[in-house]
């Protein structure tokens, strides 16, 4: 009897040993994991390294190491960052029937901040964070075309531009990157395609259609004008305005590429659409 419990006991003993040699290397090296069927320990995982992501990323860094082909496509999302704004553009227009007797057919153009954080490349000059840029073109200017802060240049000798309307929307990088194509692209000015056809095409290049504006069939800043104000009452984030400031942060540049070079406005020419309001002093 006792020989046969012994028999037993070695029996269960030499079954215990032969299961613990049967169990994997890996389980044994980690307890919380049943033998074949590794349980994940986020705990056990290197710590992803900063440097695999840029500086300016703005999601939280995972706390394991993630596997190359999800690292790219997280990558490529983070350095696209398509819902972030990186400016904001407004588009200004006044002018009226009245005044077209004289010559002074009004004025249409387009301002951009830079609300970026850094020094960002609008149209052709490089603009400090916070600061903006006007550009629009002039047909009453030496030469015509299309000037860079032409308008607060304007400003700053005398014109009010305090009877204009205004609307804003803001800029991705990829918007603003298609501004500043359409900008380096429509430099010139003539009269059937003159500063309200400019800044009309440049909002339009980026707006969706229920947010686009019309400068009419022959092109006229009173046109803009009338759709500036029609849409800026549908489109309350538009922040429509009238004689909003016009910002005067850089010199004056002409073309694209742009030359440093102060305009000089002739208010007699009466074949311009472009003329500067009245009262303005006349730059020799």
């Amino acid at each position: 009897m006792k020989k046969n419990r012994s028999a037993k006991m070695i029996g269960a003993l030499m079954s215990v040993i032969m299961m613990l040699l049967a169990v994997p290397a890996h389980a044994a090296e980690n307890p919380g994991s049943f033998a074949g069927l590794p349980m994940e320990n986020p705990t056990s995982f290197p710590q992803l390294d900063a440097s695999d992501f840029s500086d300016d990323t703005y999601i939280s860094t995972p706390a394991i190491e993630l596997p190359e082909n999800q690292k790219l496509s997280l990558s490529s999302s983070v350095n696209r960052r398509p819902a972030l704004s990186v400016a904001v553009m407004r588009i200004y227009a006044l002018g009226d029937s009245s005044s077209s007797s004289g010559g002074n057919f009004g004025h249409a153009w387009i301002s951009i901040t830079n609300l970026n954080g850094s020094p960002l490349k609008i149209g052709g000059l490089t603009v400090a964070d916070n600061k903006a840029i006007t550009v629009g073109t002039w047909g009453n200017t030496d030469p015509r075309g299309l000037w860079y802060n032409a308008e607060g240049y304007a400003q700053s000798h005398g014109t009010t531009w305090s009877k204009s309307v205004s609307i804003q929307r803001p800029l991705r990088q990829v918007d603003l990157d298609i501004v500043n194509e359409n900008i380096a692209s429509h430099t010139s000015w003539s009269p059937l395609n003159n500063c309200s056809s400019f800044a009309s095409q440049i909002w339009n290049s980026v707006a969706p259609d229920s947010e686009k504006v019309s400068a009419g069939g022959i092109n006229m800043p009173k046109n803009l004008a009338d759709s500036i104000r029609a849409l800026g009452k549908e489109i309350s984030w538009s922040l429509f305005a009238e004689g909003y400031r016009v910002p005067f942060d850089h010199p004056t540049y002409y073309g694209n590429p742009p030359t440093r070079k102060d305009p000089t406005f002739d208010n007699a020419s009466t074949s311009s659409l472009g003329e500067l309001p009245e009262g303005t002093v006349k730059e020799e």
